[in-house]
C-alpha cells in the first residue's frame, strides 16, 4: 500500500499551535514516575511501554484510539476511510490530511516536504543509533565418566559424573558489564536386569541444573544483574522402566514411569534491595512413557510414542497476584496427554506409502494461568517408489489438513505451526 508523504507525520516530531497554554518552562514541573527508567524517547526503537509513555511527551501521532478503542484524530484532521476519499475505491492508497497551523517543535510551519524530509533523516540516524551492538560472549566446557559394573551377568550397576563449567560475560552499548561464572556437578545413577533375551528392567536416578545466564536475563531491553548473581537451579528425575523385544524380536516395547522435581526454582525477591533471586520455587511431575515400534508384518511398520502426566503441580512459589503459575497450578506447558504414531505399508514391491498422526493437548503458557490452548492433532502423508536398489523417490506432505495449531507458546501471544508443505526427495547411493 502507497503512503503519501503527510502519512510520515506520524514519525515527526510535532506540536499544536493552539494546544500550547503556557510559554516553555513556566508552568511548573512535571514528574512521572516509572516502574523502570526509561531506556530511550524514541519509541521506534523500543518495545517497552515506558519509554512510548515518556515519548509522547514530544512526539504526537496522526492518530490515535480513545478509551473504547475507536480511533480518534491527533495531528490529523480527520480520519482516512473510503467515504471521506481518504482511501482509495482499490484499497492502494491512503491520504492523511493535516489540521492547519500545525508546527514544529522549532515554530516553523509543517509542510508534507518537511514532514518527508525529517523522516528520511530520522531513519538515517536509526540505522546509525541502532549499529551499536550488546554484546554476549559465553563459554562452556565439560568432563564426564561414566562405568558399568556387572555384578552377575544378569545384574549392572551404572554410574556417572559430570563436571560443567560456565562462564558468560555482557556488555551493553552503553557500557554496562557483569559475568557470572558456575561450577556445578550432575551424577547418574542406574541398576540393570536382563533375566532373559527378550526383556530386561532398569531403574535409574540422575540430577541436571539450569544456569541463570538465560535468554530474559541477557534480554535487548537491559540485562538483570540480580538474575546474573543468581545460583542455577537444580532438578532430578527418577525412573523405572522396562523393555522387551516380542514377536522374536521383531516388535520392541518400551514402557516407562518417571517422577522429575524442581527444587530451588527461581523466585522474585520482594525485597527490592535484594541482590539476587530467591531459589524458593518448587514443582513436580509425574507420568509413563510408552515405545512401541518394529516390523508388525514383512510389510507393515510402525511407531508409536505416547506421554502421559496425570499430575504436575507447583509446589512453592511466591506468586500471589498475576497471571503467573501460583502454587497448586499446574505448570505452564506440561499437556497431560501426548503422542505420535507413524506406520508405513509396502503396498507393491516398488511402492510403500504412510502416514501418522501427531497429537498435543491442551496447555497454558507459562506466565499465563488464564490462557488456555487448545489440544491439536496434524495429519502427515509419505509415498516412496523404489526406482531402483540405489534410487528412490519420496514424496512427503507434512500437516496436510492445513491445521492451524499454536506450536510456541508465550505469555503475550503464539507461534503457529508450520502450514501444509510438500517435499520432494530423489535419493541415490554411490
Amino acid at each position: 500500500m502507497k503512503l503519501r508523504s503527510a502519512l510520515l507525520g506520524a514519525v515527526a516530531t510535532l506540536a499544536l499551535a493552539q494546544a500550547a497554554h503556557a510559554d516553555r518552562g513556566t508552568d511548573g514541573e512535571l514528574k512521572l514516575t516509572f516502574p523502570q527508567a526509561v531506556s530511550i524517547l524514541n519509541p521506534y526503537l523500543s518495545s517497552g511501554t515506558k519509554d512510548v509513555y515518556s515519548a509522547s511527551m514530544v512526539l504526537e501521532p496522526l492518530a490515535g484510539f480513545d478509551d473504547q478503542g475507536n480511533l480518534i484524530t491527533k495531528l490529523a484532521a480527520e480520519i482516512p476511510t473510503l467515504e471521506n476519499g481518504g482511501i482509495s475505491a482499490d484499497l492502494t492508497t491512503i491520504t492523511w490530511k493535516l489540521q492547519p497551523g500545525l508546527k514544529w517543535s522549532d515554530g516553523s510551519d509543517v509542510t508534507a516536504l518537511g514532514i518527508h524530509a525529517r523522516a528520511r533523516l530520522g531513519l538515517v540516524r536509526s540505522y546509525q543509533i541502532t549499529s551499536v551492538f550488546n554484546e554476549f560472549t559465553a563459554r562452556n566446557l565439560g568432563f564426564y565418566a561414566q562405568d558399568t559394573i556387572t555384578i552377575t551377568p544378569e545384574f549392572k550397576l551404572i554410574a556417572g559424573l559430570r563436571h560443567d563449567m560456565f562462564k558468560a560475560e555482557y556488555e551493553t552499548a552503553t557500557g554496562v558489564k557483569f559475568s557470572r561464572s558456575d561450577r556445578l556437578w550432575s551424577r547418574r545413577f542406574g541398576a540393570l536386569y536382563q533375566p532373559t533375551e527378550w526383556a530386561s528392567y532398569h531403574v535409574s536416578y540422575g540430577t541436571s541444573f539450569n544456569t541463570s545466564g538465560d535468554t530474559y536475563q541477557f534480554a535487548v531491553q537491559g540485562p538483570s544483574t540480580k538474575d546474573a548473581n543468581t545460583p542455577a537451579e537444580k532438578s532430578r528425575n527418577f525412573e523405572i522402566g522396562a523393555k522387551f523385544d516380542l514377536m522374536d524380536q521383531r516388535l520392541s516395547f518400551n514402557p516407562s514411569i518417571f517422577y522429575s522435581e524442581k527444587y530451588n526454582e527461581r523466585n522474585t525477591d520482594p525485597d527490592s534491595t535484594a541482590e539476587q533471586q530467591l531459589l524458593s520455587g518448587k514443582r513436580h511431575a509425574l507420568g509413563l512413557d510408552l515405545d512401541v515400534s518394529g516390523r508388525i508384518t514383512p510389510k507393515w511398520e510402525g511407531y508409536l510414542s505416547y506421554t502421559w502426566i496425570p499430575e504436575a503441580k507447583i509446589d512453592a512459589s511466591n506468586v500471589t497476584t498475576g497471571n503467573a503459575q501460583r502454587k497448586g497450578d499446574r505448570p505452564g506447558l506440561t499437556p497431560k496427554h501426548s503422542a505420535s504414531i507413524w506406520t508405513t505399508y509396502a503396498v507393491a514391491p516398488q511402492w510403500r506409502v504412510g502416514g501418522g498422526i501427531n497429537y498435543r493437548g491442551t496447555q497454558n503458557p507459562e506466565g499465563a494461568r488464564q490462557i488456555k490452548a487448545r489440544d491439536f492433532a496434524t495429519l502427515d502423508l509419505m509415498a516412496e517408489y523404489q526406482i531402483n536398489p540405489k534410487t528412490s523417490l519420496k514424496l512427503n506432505v507434512t500437516n496436510a489438513t492445513d491445521e492451524l495449531y499454536a506450536d510456541s507458546l508465550y505469555r503475550g501471544f503464539y507461534a503457529p505451526g508450520a502450514a501444509r508443505a510438500a517435499q520432494l526427495t530423489l535419493k541415490t547411493t554411490f
